[in-house]
């Protein structure tokens, strides 16, 4: 039997596969949009690679059938800045894909599914500092989508036995991450390699509760390998610096650590991106199955980058 990964050449996804492929000895099956799954070069003879849409209910039916799919680790989703100009494509992925998904790991019988969600399902909570339970008022189309997807998961768990877990990602941060809206990255490695660093989408106010990618894909694959019995919540926060980092924060930790490199932010602040509270909890998941992040101060995240740059 075999696992399924969807959004297999995603950020998290390629990360997740590759660690994923150390602690198994199960075929892995990697599924993504693109037909060229470049974050997963040298891995080709080690996992079976499939270009599909989430959505695609034949493919997604036939591939869990022939390969025998046991478990779902589901990644795959439009990004968010592609939600707000193609909501009605980000609806049918994210949405429409998830709940396809829900019922068919429920009709076949498989074990477990994973779900990622996202910190952007708080979005204008009132909540200063944000727990498991904090409310959640999405400010964005993917935001209200992956919250959609949460309760209906729970609702496979309760209804239909089906073992579903999740994990809201803050602030994925790691090497080569240059989606829209992710200042931070590109300021680090600039950075490293001493290039000056002009802010497309960091301002001074920008604000990011950052995980490393490889953290990430650690706790998804430690949520998933936990016993039933620990995982009481099923939906957790999972953080690696609870605090916010600003940009300008950002910059000035990079100018004394490279103080040779020059760091202009971005002039015009978007404040549909603002965020309103001052922590980002993860309690449940470093209680129920033991979470900690490998990567937990800022320094430590830039350490992570300048070794992936070496």
């Amino acid at each position: 039997m075999a696992i399924l990964v969807t959004g297999a050449n995603g950020y998290v996804g390629s990360s997740l596969i590759r660690q994923l492929l150390g602690r198994t000895s199960d075929p892995v099956v990697a599924l993504d949009i693109v037909p060229e799954p470049t974050r997963l070069s040298g891995l080709h003879d080690r996992l079976t690679y499939i270009q599909a849409d989430v959505g695609d209910l034949s493919v997604m039916l036939s591939t869990i059938m022939k390969h025998r799919i046991k478990e779902i680790y589901h990644l795959g989703a439009m990004l968010s800045s592609m939600s707000e100009t193609q909501h009605w494509k980000s609806y049918e992925t994210n949405v429409g894909g998830t709940m396809q998904l829900f019922e068919l790991a429920s009709s076949c019988g498989l074990k477990k599914l994973f779900f990622a969600s996202s910190r952007g399902t708080f979005g204008r909570t009132p909540d200063r500092v944000i727990g498991d339970n904090s409310q959640q008022i999405p400010t964005h189309f993917y935001g209200w989508g992956k919250l959609y997807c949460e309760g209906v998961g729970r609702w496979y768990r309760d209804n239909k036995g089906l073992d579903f877990r999740c994990l809201r990602y803050p602030t994925v941060v790691g090497s080569g991450i240059r989606t829209a809206g992710h200042w931070a990255p590109a300021m680090i490695e600039d950075a490293i390699s001493g290039n000056d660093h002009q802010s497309v989408y960091g301002n001074a106010g920008s604000v990011g509760f950052f995980l490393h990618v490889d953290d990430a894909a650690r706790a998804t694959l430690d949520l998933m390998e936990a016993p039933a019995g620990l995982v009481k919540s099923c939906v957790y926060n999972v953080s690696g610096l609870r605090e916010p980092t600003t940009a300008a924060m950002l910059a000035q930790r990079l100018r004394e650590r490279f103080p040779n490199i020059d760091i202009a932010l971005a002039g015009q602040r978007d404040s549909t991106h603002e965020v309103a509270y001052d922590e980002f909890r993860d309690e449940g998941a470093r209680a129920e199955w033991g979470w900690m992040p490998q990567f937990g101060t800022l320094d430590a995240i830039v350490d992570k980058f300048q070794a992936d740059a070496s």
